[in-house]
């Protein structure tokens, strides 16, 4: 999160993160096919990662990031939330969008 975006070219943006919640929908459907022996295995084998996305991220009740990848009728809760800080949170901070989806 402590990067320079004007001279790294390794950081994350806004499409990469939509791409990671994407993954988190596909993770989140995989329990489904999980067998009922192996699911508390799966959730601890998740859980590092959704604390660490929660501790790295703050609430967006106007999931923001569901609605500029085009995916408003996501459930997760993931969708909920958006970087606090770092090159994410600076290129969102950028755009005029939120005026613009929201019919301000």
């Amino acid at each position: 999160m402590d990067v320079d975006i004007d001279v790294a070219y390794d950081w994350w943006g806004v499409d990469d993160i939509i791409a990671a919640l994407c993954i988190r929908d596909f993770l989140s459907g995989a329990r489904s096919v999980i067998s009922p022996a192996d699911l508390p295995a799966f959730e601890a084998a998740i859980l590092p990662a959704d604390e660490e996305f929660k501790r790295i991220t703050v609430a967006d009740p106007d999931r923001s990031m569901a609605r500029i990848g085009g995916f408003e009728t996501r459930k997760g809760w993931w969708w909920g939330r958006v970087p606090r800080e770092g090159p994410i949170a600076a290129e969102l901070a950028s755009w005029s969008w939120p005026r613009e989806l929201s019919g301000e």
